[in-house]
């Protein structure tokens, strides 16, 4: 077997993907807008989508920008951000690589906190951030993927 790296500092990630079947089949996504539906039962706001069972993967934090401001014509708009590096291995552990061999952390899947090693709480995300891009970070020594890159960020991107 080829030598594929590992993480050097690792936390946990806990990640709840979005259950695109139990969303559509529920009544939690409008087809005609290509958005999950949103209610307001009670005058409280609350979105139709439905996430899977929270799952843990070990990562690493990579690049991380929390509550940077922009300005808008409303006011400023805070804007977080954070890279997590995760290695092929912990997502084969969990059944998280596709039959092409890909990730299969999706944009809107949701982070939501870090543990240390030890499983103590490190950090919360308020607000809650969803993945918008993954990547591919890399080929191991043996010429096999053996990283993803996945950016998560404080706005959704629509249901895919």
């Amino acid at each position: 077997m080829a030598y594929r790296g590992r993480l050097i500092h690792h936390l946990l990630a806990e990640l709840r993907q979005l259950d695109t079947n139990v969303t559509a089949t529920s009544g939690g996504y409008d087809a005609n807008w290509k958005t999950p539906t949103v209610s307001y039962p009670g005058g409280v706001r609350t979105k139709g989508t439905a996430y899977k069972d929270p799952i843990r993967l070990r990562c690493q934090v990579e690049q991380v920008q929390e509550a940077g401001q922009q300005r808008s014509q409303t006011g400023d708009v805070p804007d977080s951000r954070i890279v997590l590096v995760f290695h092929y291995v912990d997502l084969l552990a969990v059944s998280l690589v596709g039959p092409d061999g890909r990730a299969m952390i999706r944009p809107n899947d949701k982070l939501v906190a870090l543990y240390t090693k030890a499983g103590a709480l490190e950090k919360t995300f308020t607000p809650e951030l969803f993945a918008v891009e993954v990547l591919d970070g890399g080929h191991g020594l043996g010429g096999r993927r053996n990283l993803a890159l996945v950016t998560f960020a404080d706005r959704p991107q629509g249901v895919t």
